[in-house]
């Protein structure tokens, strides 16, 4: 939201240079900075060598100022190399073209912003009659790593340009206090001149309570399908940078590895890396597969998700869906992420070092770790207990709205730039008069400025080259110095190092107490594999019964082929084996759950033996009883054939045909009694 300016200022034309216009924190910030002095009423334009409408902030597009693109046709790098020296051609054509447009298109300007490039400072001083103020991020010559003999020589006049046209700017903004000491050290001429830079916070808008339940209740519907399935599955981390190797990214994916090692309660937990990225810089193309490589090779490919390039809304409906933020760059300047993501309510981890130092409270709105994968798992376990992410999301969302805001930032950039305006002398009323006798003034500079100015500049620069010369002895007696300093820190890291050994010692000596206690579970654990051995032979025994109940069953089965007429006995029989065969199984499952205790399976396998004995002696019994049967069948069989061959004898003289008939009856009748008594015996 647009504010509308503070009473009583005057109106000024203010200029934005910028090399790239597309998503990341210092593009925010400049874009935050034309919003807020747009609104106290200043005219405002921005010029850049690159803006893509589609990889842009909104502001760009349908804010309350310009966006101007020049020099955009000379390449960001030749054959892959030299982009630093690139990105100053390609800046000094922007400041050509506002020099231009000051000049012959009349637009005057009373203030302008660089960041970033400061090596457009002097062009723009000489070409224009404005107040140039530098917003330093990072001194650009740490952030090249010198590869090289070649690749030093290559930048050594870049650094030196940089030092020098840092120092031509009429005022010095950083983002922190961390670059301000950074500052100091890189730029020792500029320090020993009295240049200090003043401390201008980066700042971020707060979203509404409003906004924030509609982007945690709405990140279903707009995030993309897949992402979408992906998030639900599981608390999720969010990790928002460019895809450059700088920011450390990886420090995410092995922290996330760590923590879900760590036992089922975290096996869900899951990350999303999202940030800017280019397909025409080769560093952000390379990066995104080695992040996706180191994925795979930690064995988390399917629980990091990734998301190049995104829009502001979906910027918010991520932090609604994150249970926090992942900040992993190490010795950054400030960062601006951890506030969006503090002003979303979300709590962050981030490296014990540089800017987040100054906007992360560690353990109220987040964690402050080292860069160890271990630390991080500490501090992303801390945020899934129950309430820890909301509690301090709460806090953090108290902590930015207080110190970070956009309003306080922009006051604070208005009064910098209405002081700038008020040394130039111009103000923001400026009469026919005045302007026509600065167009005069200007069209002579322009006219006098291509050689004498530039011989000028050369032979002030061969000058201040040799004074630097000079004052080679008084940078060897300060890195003397250094060195002592440093030594006075090995000292200190060498007492650190001796603490750090007695507490070594210290745990050696706890470890040696708990070696009883490892004996014990050693002794425990030999007891539990003998009570194993056991249970296998409880186990075998039973093996051994259940061969034997069916060499038994084979038995009865005899018996019923050679008594057909017990059917009716044999059958109970086999329910009673079959109960008991139920029985038999029913103990050796218990016998198998009896792992644990083996005094429990030996008093199973023994009341196993004295079932299978029972049954033993019930089929033994019905043998017996069998063999009985048969024997006092046969013994009667036996009795009434001798007396039916009595009566024949005494009955001799009937006739035959009658006698035949009686005795065949009275053999029928015995032969039916002699079943009827047989079946009675097993009744």
């Amino acid at each position: 939201m647009v504010r509308t300016r503070s009473q009583g200022g005057p109106a000024l034309r203010v200029a934005f240079l910028h090399p790239d216009l597309g998503l990341g924190g210092a593009e925010r910030l400049i874009v935050d900075a034309a919003v807020e002095l747009a609104g106290h009423g200043h005219k405002v334009d921005v010029y850049t060598a690159c803006h893509d409408p589609t990889r842009c902030f909104a502001e760009t597009v349908g804010g309350p100022f310009s966006v101007t693109v020049a020099g955009g046709w000379f390449p960001r790098a030749l054959a892959g190399r030299c982009m630093a020296l690139c990105a100053y051609v390609r800046c000094a054509l922007v400041a050509l073209h506002i020099a231009w447009r000051c000049w012959v298109q009349r637009r005057q300007y009373d203030v302008i912003i660089v960041d970033q490039v400061a090596a457009v400072v002097p062009l723009l001083r000489a070409l224009t009659s404005a107040r140039v103020l530098f917003y330093c991020h990072f001194p650009d010559l740490l952030l090249a790593t010198r590869r090289s003999r070649l690749h030093s020589a290559y930048r050594a006049p870049l650094d030196w340009l940089e030092q020098q046209a840092t120092g031509a700017s009429h005022a010095l903004l950083v983002n922190s206090r961390f670059t301000q000491g950074v500052f100091a050290d890189t730029f020792k001429r500029l320090d020993s001149r009295g240049i200090r830079p003043g401390v201008l916070y980066p700042a971020v808008a707060i979203p509404s309570e409003a906004a924030l339940a509609e982007a945690t209740a709405g990140w279903r519907r707009g995030l993309p399908p897949d992402l979408v399935r992906f998030v639900a599955g599981g608390p999720t981390f969010l990790s928002i940078n460019r895809f450059e190797r700088k920011k450390g990214i990886g420090l995410a994916v092995e922290a996330l590895q760590e923590l879900r090692g760590r036992g089922a309660a975290h096996v869900d937990a899951r990350l999303v890396v999202a940030g800017g990225y280019d397909p025409r810089l080769p560093e952000n193309v390379e990066h995104l597969e080695e992040l996706r490589a180191l994925a795979e090779r930690c064995g988390v490919a399917h629980a990091v998700a990734f998301l190049p390039s995104f829009s502001d809304v979906q910027r918010g409906w991520l932090l609604g869906a994150a249970t926090a933020v992942l900040y992993t760059p190490q010795a950054e300047h400030f960062g601006i992420v951890p506030l969006e993501a503090m002003a979303a309510a979300r709590p962050v981890v981030a490296c014990d070092s540089g800017g987040p130092k100054e906007s992360v409270l560690d353990g109220t709105t987040g964690f402050l770790r080292p860069p160890l994968p271990a630390a991080w798992a500490d501090a992303m376990a801390a945020l899934l207990t129950p309430g820890a992410a909301a509690r301090l999301g709460a806090a953090a969302r108290q902590h930015v709205r207080d110190k970070f805001s956009r309003s306080a930032f922009g006051d604070a950039l208005n009064e910098w730039v209405l002081e700038q305006a008020a040394q130039r002398g111009g103000g923001g009323a400026r009469g026919k008069r005045g302007s026509t006798h600065r167009k005069v003034a200007a069209r002579k500079r322009l006219r006098d400025a291509p050689l004498g100015g530039l011989l000028q500049k050369y032979k002030d620069a061969e000058a201040a080259w040799l004074k630097e010369k000079g004052r080679l002895a008084l940078a060897v007696k300060n890195e003397a110095a250094r060195r002592q300093k440093a030594e006075g820190e090995l000292r200190r890291s060498g007492e650190q190092l001796a603490f750090r050994v007695g507490e070594v010692k210290h745990l050696k000596e706890a470890l040696k107490g708990r070696d009883g206690t490892i004996q014990d579970l050693q002794d425990r654990l030999r007891a539990f594999e003998l009570a194993d051995g056991e249970e296998r032979t409880a186990a075998e025994t039973v093996r051994q019964a259940e061969a034997e109940r069916d060499e038994l069953r084979g038995a009865m089965g005899e018996l019923l082929q050679r008594l057909s007429a017990a059917n009716q006995v044999v059958g109970q029989a086999e329910a009673e084996v079959e109960r008991l065969e139920g029985q038999s199984v029913e103990a050796a499952q218990t016998a198998a759950a009896a792992q644990a205790d083996a005094a429990a399976a030996r008093a199973e396998a023994a009341g196993l033996r004295e079932e299978v004995a029972e049954l033993q002696w019930k089929c033994s019994l019905l043998q017996q009883l069998s063999d009985l049967t048969l024997k006092q069948n046969d013994e009667k069989t036996s009795t009434l054939r001798q007396l039916l061959e009595s009566e024949s004898l005494l009955d001799g003289e009937a006739g035959s045909g009658g006698e035949a008939d009686d005795g065949s009856d009275v053999a029928a009748a015995l032969g039916g009694a002699r079943g009827s008594e047989s079946m009675g015996l097993y009744m």
